[in-house]
């Protein structure tokens, strides 16, 4: 199967918008962008429509051939492709909990929140 570089495209633009939807405050943008950014969480959506429409593209003939016998190898794959880049993700939030914890800094709710929330955000537009 071909590559659908617009749909790649676009998935591609959805992650980054849901990414900055989470770090708005943070960027100090003027209120116009920032209320544009408030909308990122949309996208989540958008992002999830089109990976299911690109999964689907890429798996539909050989599970239309293949029935129930393409579904272990199917999901082999989708594990293998997710689970580093999740293990990835856990450290580095395993790193920045260290990080306040050594330099005296309180693990408050909302700061984890964030933090986690950030981590998930960047960890979607892995590929």
């Amino acid at each position: 199967m071909s590559e659908l570089r617009a749909l790649t495209g676009a998935r591609g633009v959805a992650a980054w918008f849901v990414v900055l939807f989470h770090l708005r405050a943070a960027l100090g943008v003027s209120d116009g962008v920032e209320r544009v950014l408030a909308k990122g969480y949309l996208a989540v959506d958008f992002f999830f429509l089109l990976s299911g429409f690109v999964i689907w593209l890429s798996y539909a003939d050989r599970i239309a051939v293949q029935r129930w016998r393409a579904i272990p190898g199917f999901l082999r794959r989708r594990v293998a492709r997710i689970w580093p880049l999740h293990l990835v993700m856990l450290g580095f939030a395993l790193l920045i909990v260290a990080a306040l914890a050594l330099t005296g800094r309180p693990l408050t709710r909302a700061s984890r929140s964030t933090a986690c929330r950030c981590i998930s955000s960047c960890s979607r537009t892995g590929r």
